[in-house]
């Protein structure tokens, strides 16, 4: 299986003159883990990446120069889009079979009950997670 990277880095590069040092679909890529780690804008996805320079040319194996925050924005306004839903599907049909076996995928959610908590007994507020499992189709028998 390929990893995030290097499909990331199979996305068509739009840019008329390559000469720059970053691909774009890096750089999408980097910019998608900024917003997961909590950037709301292109200077804060910018700055992400510039706190975290040496990390970042650790995943990528090679020297990593942080982009304006302008060629982030450039980034999502020019990438071909049906070209990142296609390497979705098939990036997560490959993970979903790894090794010839399908993967089950199990959702998750957590809530922290309200007013569990009592500060007497020292005790923490109480917590409830619920696991969701894909329907499955039984076979019911008939008698």
């Amino acid at each position: 299986m390929r990893s995030l990277v290097e499909a990331f880095r199979a996305l068509p590069d739009y840019r008329q003159v390559k000469i720059t040092k970053n691909h774009p679909g890096e750089i999408l890529l980097l910019s998608l883990m900024a917003i997961l780690s909590g950037a709301e804008g292109f200077a804060d996805m910018a700055e992400w990446m510039h706190l975290r320079k040496r990390e970042i040319e650790r995943f990528l194996g090679r020297h990593f120069s942080v982009p304006a925050y302008t060629t982030i924005r450039n980034v999502f306004l020019r990438i071909d889009m049906e070209a990142v839903r296609a390497l979705h599907t098939e990036w997560t049909r490959e993970v979903l079979s790894v090794g010839g076996k399908t993967l089950t995928i199990v959702a998750a959610d957590g809530k922290t009950m309200r007013g569990s908590a009592n500060k007497a007994l020292n005790e923490k507020a109480r917590h409830i997670v619920s696991l969701f499992l894909p329907e499955q189709k039984l076979a019911l028998a008939h008698t």
